[in-house]
């Protein structure tokens, strides 16, 4: 059986998440003609949902993914499309070339560098 948890303040699509501990951060994402930039976290223990830092790039239908860095742990924001109108014109995707490495620290993103890896 399902159960409802929260709401996201709208309703979107293309948005993705990933689980962090017990934290799964839910960013971007596409409605109403435009690409956000929003990031959320379900904190899986409350179970509520709260507002966070934005992505710096608006993306929609773009990768989330968990990384291992020596023994650091980062999660990445890469890829997507910002400009999706029509949603599905083309099947040619342009990338977002921006990567953004997501701070726990102070909840916010921040552009990918190597020394935000160190």
């Amino acid at each position: 059986k399902w159960t409802t948890l929260g709401n996201l303040k709208r309703s979107k699509v293309g948005m993705n998440c990933v689980l962090v501990g017990e934290k799964l951060i839910i960013a971007g994402g596409w409605s109403s003609q435009s690409s956000h930039t929003d990031t959320f976290i379900f904190d899986m223990q409350t179970k509520t949902v709260r507002e966070v830092g934005s992505l710096k790039q608006a993306r929609a239908y773009f990768g989330l993914s968990t990384v291992k860095h020596g023994l650091k742990e980062e999660v990445l924001a890469y890829g997507g499309k910002d400009d999706l109108f029509p949603l599905f014109s083309s099947i040619l995707f342009r990338g977002k070339g921006l990567v953004e490495v997501w701070n726990d620290d102070d909840e916010s993103w921040e552009i990918y560098s190597d020394a935000s890896m160190k």
